[in-house]
């Protein structure tokens, strides 16, 4: 049975982008909205302070109206592109922590519109080998289930003599 998360933000880092471009996004329209008024400022020259500064937010405020609309689109979108990378690391993170207390797992499974579908196949891949290595045991030999050509082969990147042999299975 599939665990079904309705928390969309479960990994940390989703909360240092959202307050990242939300920051950005806020720095932004405050710099722009200053901006805006010291031009407005040079294009009608001295006057009254205060009263150039109501003109200026009567005349501007429909860009902020709009950037208020706007902002809960956006982040609402950024979640949803938030949710389809932390998935697939959370359910990356779980196998890996099965196996490492040696439970049996499954392949790793993404959902359709998930993004890091490379780290699936390479993790699927190392699995795949520690099963053939009867290192690893799945959940009802779902890895037979999966044809040959669909479990990716990965050829390992230059390692050094010392590496492979810290990472060779008994």
């Amino acid at each position: 049975m599939r665990e079904r998360r309705n928390q969309k933000l479960i990994e940390p880092f989703q909360y240092k982008i959202a307050y990242r471009i939300l920051a950005y996004w806020f720095l932004y329209q405050f710099a722009l909205w200053n901006m805006l008024f010291c031009w407005q400022l040079i294009r009608n020259g001295r006057g009254n302070l205060v009263d150039q500064y109501i003109r200026f937010t009567y005349d501007f405020s429909p860009m902020l109206v709009c950037f208020l609309l706007f902002v809960p689109a956006f982040t609402w979108d950024a979640m949803k592109l938030f949710h389809r990378v932390a998935g697939p690391v959370y359910r990356v993170r779980r196998t890996l922590q099965d196996v490492t207390a040696h439970k049996p797992v499954r392949m790793v499974s993404l959902r359709k519109g998930d993004h890091l579908i490379s780290l699936r196949d390479d993790v699927n891949a190392m699995l795949a080998e520690l099963a053939r290595v009867s290192a690893v045991q799945f959940v009802d030999e779902d890895v037979q289930g999966v044809p040959t050509q669909e479990i990716p082969t990965v050829e390992p990147a230059h390692v050094d003599s010392e590496a492979q042999e810290l990472c060779q299975v008994s």
